[in-house]
Order: C-alpha cells, then structure tokens, then sequence
C-alpha cells in the first residue's frame, strides 16, 4: 500500500531500490507470492525453498502412490485429474468430464483396485476413455510393483513424467517457474539414479522401498526463487548489509528472532563446554550471551542506517494464535538519533485484485486479461446486478417456480432440514461424491434390517403370538435368530460376524433385536395386528398456516403400524441410526393423520393415534416418541400441516436459500462444494442466518 501510495503521489523510486529484511525466509517467500504478485508488485529474491513444496514434485507422489496402492479408485482419478499430466486414447486427450464418468462407473461396480481387475474393465467394449487411460497408465508402471533394481525404477518414473506432462498454457505467468520446478525434479532423480548406479547398483527392491529415498533426496533438494524482472528484493538480514537501497523495511521484529537466540548444543551441556574455555569458566557463559546480544544490537544499528531515505520497521503481536513479545531492540531505535514518525497508511485505497471486484464501483483495469473479462461479463448482467442490490435474487437461494413431481414427506423433511440441501438433490439431482465401500452402503444396510424385521413380524403372527412380552421374549429371540441366519449367510464371513453381533447382541452389549422387543414389552397394550410396510396412496386434508385447508396427495410406505387392543393404533418408523429433529418431524405426524384418516375410512369410526414413535437400531435412544411438553397430539399434527405446506410452497416459488436449520449439518453435507452457505468457501453475500442453531 506504501509503495502504490508513493506511485500515486509522484515519487517513483525504482522496485530494486527496495527492499524488504528478514531475520529467517520462510514464511515471508510463501507470503511473497500471494500479496505481492496479488498486488502487482514484482519481486527478487536470491533465497531458495524447498524443492519437495512445489506442486509438481508433489506430482511425483501421485504416480509413486498409484502403484503402492494397487491402482484403486482414489489414486487413479487423483493421478488422471492431475494438472500437471496429460493422457491420451486413441489420439484424443481425457478430459476432466470423462474422468467424472469413470470415477462414477467404478464407485458403482465396487471396484477396489487390483491390475486385472482393472485390466478387465478395460478391455470391455464398453469401456469408458478414462479407464482405458488408466489402464495403459497402470501397464507402464506395473514393474514398479516387482523387486527390481532401483536405478530401474527411477527411470522408469523418469520416462513417465516426460511422457505424460502437461505444459501450462503459452500465457501462463507460472509457466517458467513450473518448467524450472520439472527440471530440478527430474535433475534429483537422475541425480539419485546416478548414485545408485555407482555406489549401490545392486539395490533393489519395489517403488514402495524406493519412496523414502525419493522422498528424502527431495527434500533435501532446494528451488531458486524469481520473478523474471527486476522487483522489490527480499534479502536476509546477513545480506541486506552489503546492499544498497533508498528505502528498507525490517520485517517482524519480534522476540527470539531479532537477535535470534542462540544455539544450545543438543549432545554437550554449557558446564561442560565452559570448561574448554579460557580463565574463569563461570563467567564464559554470561559473557557469551552478552557479547551475542552486543553483536546483535551492532548488526541491527547497521540495517537501520542501511537505507539512504528511509527506513521502516514493523512488528506483530500473534503468531499461530500464540502471543510474542516485540523485540527488545525496538527500544533501542531511539537512541540512535535518527527522526522517527508513525506510518500511517490509507487502508481503504485498493491495491489488490481481490479488493478491485469486491468493492464498490468495482475496477477491471490491471486485472489479469481472463479475470476481467469475466469480472466484466458478470458486472454487465443486468439481472445479477439488481440481485446484488437486493442482496437477494436467483444469486442468493431463488431458482424460479419448479412442480415437485411427487410429494415424498421425507423429501420435505430434508427441504426443512436445509433447502440448498434439497435443491441440489432433487432439482439438480447431483449425485453425492461416492466412496470405497467394501461393506454395504448406509442405504442398502438400512433395507437389510427391514426386511429382516418385516418377515420375523410376519413369522411370529403366522405362529398365533401377538405382543412380545417378558415371558415370550426368549421364544422372540430363537425365531428372529432363525430368520437372520439365511440372510447372514449372504454375507462375508467378517462382515457376517460384525452383522450378528450387532442383530442378536453379546456379552457387553444388547443387539439391535433386543431394543425392539423390549419397546413391545415395556408397554401394557396388546397388539391385535401388525400392519408391515404399510402402504398410502391418497389425498389428504391438512391445515395451512393462513387457516386454509389444503388437499395434497401423498405416496408413502410406512415401516409398521400396530393395531392395538383399545381401538387405537401405534404408528412405528425404523431409523438405522439417526432420528429427525422433532420440531422439524413431518413423517410421524403427518403419517398419522393419514392413517387415522384411511383407518377410519375402513372400519366406520374414528381410530384414534395413541402413539407415535421412531426406533432406532443404533442410536443413542431406542426409542423417540412424538410428543411436546404442553401440546395435544391434534396439535402436533396440526403444526406439522402447517410446516409441511409451507415447505410446498417455497418449494413451488423456486426458494431454496442455503439456511441449514443446524450449523453442524454443513459438516456432513454431500454437496459443501457446491453451496453457498453463509460464511462458507463459497459464500458471496451476507446471508440468512441460521435458523433454530445455537450462537
């Protein structure tokens, strides 16, 4: 801001002519890259940093764990997505989109890796262009998996890299960088290739005992840093002595750094390295630390009368959320009879790229051509612009008027839950990310428990038992193990024996079995029928919050439903593990309202709700019943009409905002990459706040 004040006001002092001093390089060369080149600023240096940082040797780690991890599906598409490698099939590049598909396609056919697996879905005729790059991919480098000689195996990662890069574009501001990265890369395996070759030929092994070598001979490496034109110079405070400038920045003046502490030695303590000293041991010490810090005092005295016009000098207070003290040599400016005053910099003149699109009017000039070419195609769009201004808009949750095609009541449910949530599922039917799943799916899991408790229900009334009871519960135990053991025996023998556990219980613990038949024995009324997977197909009647009655057809199925002794009937819904918030619930309230209305359709008078409830099979409680301190149960329903018709018309109206009803659900979400959550990565405008969440 300093240096582009100084432009603006007349006084163009030369880039070289300044320069900023470290007491240690890292991070200020990290931090050099992003503010100044944000800036427009170039910049010199004559440090280095580590080779093993940049993004292309981390590219070589992709292509080492490729082949450690037997080709599986998350090292393939990372290896294929990779910037930095280009692959081909049938002369014709793969694109991100085709590697979308074959990612898709793998996750879907349980591929777990393995190179005839892999082999096989290429060859297939309908192979898709990313699996047979993959393939070709995997062919080159299998070696890599043999115990062979080292010197092998690195150039054969060597050819690899060459043939497959991938050149930044012609305009591309980090192209000389990356090229010189490559070429330092390549320079240290061929390095390390060459002292295998002398000194240890024989050396063998698979690129999984190669890896640590690599990894250590890079990171042993170091990368010259430079902008290609000449710049405001970082220098180390030893160099900066020798330099001449007109202006001087001493940067982070803090404790421990400015003078830097000095080095203990780790192997001999200071008593006994005193004793190698001159006269009067007990005082090396002590004078020691004093000539270091008189040293240091003498090298900083230097450094601020370094520059011909002016010198700065700048400290900070946190460092990694831990408080540091300023350096005690701050005190010492006074004393060395120069003018000093307080720098104060205009903070809302913009310097940065970021700050010319943020702020208002915004300012396209000196952008990078792409950035404001589209900065200007998004500022001339007439409709966001009046978006912004409302801070409201299709920009911030409104996607026009959309039929919902079906009314599915847990579909709503995740409407309340978070309507962005709802939105990218079922109007832009994104699909979720998929993972590597040896064991069944939470989705196909949850179908298995049902079934299985739909024929054991089905089993025990064939037999003449109605409901579970203290003494019948040993008899409940014996017919559900008998209907679980064809279906356990489907599964693997690991997964089988987890399953069983968790069905039938152990010594430590109840099973999943257990916490259902003890919700039918805990209670006094006796079940005159079992109504499993009960089905609804209808209209029905339910109350608006503006008092209106509004006629909307549902299609459901419900888990089970009990027709009890007393006239009345418990509705039941199974959750594998998680049960709704009940302030957001539509699935027990509304389903009873629906079965009390069909039931009593049938039968000719009214049947009554007497309990509502969600069983879970893991959660933290067995059992969660409809209920609200202070409410009816007609009152709950009648809530729930109104939550339910209310989520139908938002939903009609195209408003789907990014409004979690609790901040943690983000944490879980499918679709965070997409979202435009408040506050989130890709937040653009303050929004609504989060309903029903803590502070």
């Amino acid at each position: 801001r300093r240096l582009k004040a100084s432009r603006r006001d007349g006084r163009r002092t030369p880039l070289d002519r300044h320069a900023l001093v470290v007491a240690r390089p890292l991070p200020y060369l990290y931090l050099a890259r992003d503010v100044l080149s944000g800036a427009g600023i170039p910049f010199e240096t004559l440090d280095t940093l580590p080779l093993a940082a940049e993004p292309y040797a981390a590219a070589l780690d992709l292509v080492i764990e490729f082949v450690a991890r037997s080709f599986t599906r998350g090292p393939l598409t990372a290896l294929l997505r990779s910037p930095h490698f280009q692959f081909r099939i049938d002369d014709r590049k793969v694109t991100r989109e085709a590697v979308l598909q074959a990612d898709l396609a793998l996750a879907e056919g349980r591929y777990l890796g393995g190179f005839d697996r892999l082999a096989r879905l290429a060859a297939a005729d309908d192979a898709l262009p990313a699996v047979r790059a993959a393939h070709a991919a995997a062919a080159f480098l299998a070696p890599l998996e043999e115990s062979r000689p080292f010197v092998d195996h690195i150039d054969r990662l060597v050819t690899f890299l060459l043939t497959h890069d991938r050149q930044p574009a012609d305009d591309a501001p980090e192209r000389d960088r990356r090229q010189r990265v490559q070429a330092a890369v390549m320079g240290a395996l061929t390095g390390l290739a060459e002292a295998y070759r002398r000194h240890d030929p024989s050396d063998s092994g698979t690129v999984e005992d190669l890896a640590p070598a690599i990894r250590r001979w890079l990171g042993a490496q170091t990368f010259a840093t430079r902008t290609g034109e000449a710049g405001v110079q970082i220098v180390d405070a030893q160099a900066a002595r020798f330099g001449d400038f007109d202006e001087v920045q001493l940067m982070g003046l803090v404790d421990g750094e400015w003078p830097e502490r000095p080095r203990r030695n780790i192997f001999y303590p200071q008593s006994l390295l005193s004793q190698l000293e001159p006269a009067r041991p007990e005082q090396v010490d002590v004078h020691r630390e004093r000539d270091l810090l008189r040293a240091g005092r003498a090298a900083f005295r230097d450094l601020i009368g370094l520059a011909h016009t002016r010198t700065h000098v700048s400290t900070f207070a946190l460092e990694a959320d831990a408080v540091v003290e300023p350096s005690v040599l701050i005190d010492d400016i006074g004393a060395f009879g120069l003018a000093t005053e307080a720098s104060i910099v205009d903070a809302t003149v913009r310097v940065f790229a970021h700050e010319a699109l943020a702020q208002a009017p915004h300012v396209t000039n000196g952008l990078a051509a792409p950035v404001a070419a589209w900065a200007r195609a998004r500022l001339e769009d007439p409709a966001r612009a009046n978006a912004l201004a409302r801070r409201s808009g299709r920009f911030h949750g409104e996607a026009g008027p959309w039929e919902m095609p079906r009314v599915s009541v847990s579909r709503l449910e995740t409407y309340l839950k978070c309507p962005f949530q709802f939105y990218a599922k079922n109007v832009l039917r994104l699909d979720e990310e998929p993972e590597d799943e040896v064991t069944r799916s939470p989705l196909e899991r949850g179908r298995f428990l049902h079934e299985l408790f739909e024929t054991f229900f089905h089993d025990w009334q064939q037999r003449g038992h109605g409901r579970i009871t203290a003494d019948t519960i040993d008899e409940a135990r014996e017919l559900f193990a008998e209907v679980c053991a064809p279906a356990l025996a489907s599964l693997g023998p690991a997964e089988a024996g987890l399953e069983r556990a968790h069905l039938l219980g152990s010594a430590v613990a109840p099973g999943i079995a257990d916490r259902v038949f003890a919700m039918e024995a805990e209670r006094p009324s006796d079940i005159r029928r079992r109504l499993m997977e009960y089905d609804l197909d209808g209209a029905f009647a339910f109350s608006a919050v503006d008092g209106t009655t509004r006629t909307v057809r549902l299609r459901a199925k419900i888990d089970r439903v009990d027709l009890l002794d007393d006239g009345s009937f418990r509705l039941i819904d199974y959750k594998t593990s998680y049960v709704m918030d009940r302030r957001l619930a539509l699935q027990l309230p509304i389903y009873s309202a629906c079965v009390r209305d069909r039931l009593s359709q049938q039968e000719g008078r009214d049947v009554p709700a007497s309990e509502a409830m969600y069983v879970s099979f893991e959660g933290q409680k067995s059992v969660v019943s409809l209920e609200a301190r202070g409410k009816t149960f007609d009152e709950l329903v009648t809530e729930a009409g109104h939550r339910l018709t209310g989520a139908l018309d938002d939903i009609a109206a195209g408003h789907y905002p990014p409004r979690p009803h609790q901040k943690s659900l983000c944490k879980m979400c499918a679709y965070v990459t997409v979202c435009r959550e408040p506050g989130g990565i890709n937040d653009e405008a303050p929004g609504v706040p989060y309903e029903g969440a803590e502070e």
